[in-house]
């Protein structure tokens, strides 16, 4: 349901930001799931480097 949410607006030209807050462990696992699982640009904010 969320990727056909996610091509609908991206279709409609439509970009959404997601903030992520909570404990880093938790943050960063849920960022990486979030981008294994959705294409897309990921833009990372924060004191550490993105992940690979």
């Amino acid at each position: 349901m969320l990727q056909a949410a996610q091509q609908l607006m991206r279709r409609q030209g439509i970009r959404r930001l997601l903030v992520l807050s909570g404990e880093p462990d938790w943050c960063r696992e849920q960022a990486q799931r979030l981008a294994a699982t959705l294409p897309g640009d990921w833009p990372w904010v924060g004191k550490t480097r993105r992940p690979a």
